[in-house]
């Protein structure tokens, strides 16, 4: 079994938060199954657009992205492979990367790696239990709110879809 999907999105946003101009999102996926096993690839790229004129004065409470930010793209890969243990359990690993481009000089503002691991029992047709490990490399940020190399963490959780 394979599927495909590619999605073009633009000006989807409500009108007064495109104060910072037009953004597009163009993202092309696909999964492909044998037997037990999924594999899973996908990429997305968004155009973050320049900052329209006078936005910041017709928006007071908008949070504004850094400047070196503005007019940029942001390009987002990522694969993963699923296997399903039983019928109830399924088992993930998932790697994501993240590049961060300005439009006119391209250069590279930031790069981002994560990778996940995660499990899933899965109690009904809608709820499961699921555990997530996930390393993130935090070099090459913009923001230095984090001084941090690296970061891990572990969640867990119960989840039911309405």
């Amino acid at each position: 079994m394979t599927e495909m999907g590619l999605a073009k999105m633009q000006d989807t946003a409500h009108a007064h938060s495109q104060a910072l101009g037009k953004t597009r999102i163009i993202n092309l996926a696909g999964e492909y199954k044998v037997d037990r096993w999924k594999f899973k690839a996908g990429i997305a790229r968004t155009s973050i657009p320049a900052v329209a004129s006078g936005a910041v004065l017709k928006h007071p409470q908008l949070m504004i992205p850094q400047r070196d930010q503005m007019a940029s793209f942001l390009t987002v890969a990522a694969w993963g492979v699923q296997y399903d243990l039983t019928h109830k359990v399924a088992l993930n690993l998932s790697h994501y990367a993240q590049w961060h481009q300005q439009r006119q000089s391209d250069v590279l503002l930031s790069k981002d790696k994560r990778t996940v691991m995660s499990t899933v029992y899965h109690l009904s047709k809608r709820t499961d239990l699921y555990s997530l490990l996930e390393w993130r490399s935090n070099r090459a940020g913009i923001a230095e709110n984090n001084r941090s190399k690296n970061q891990q963490s572990l969640t867990a959780g119960l989840r039911h879809r309405f």
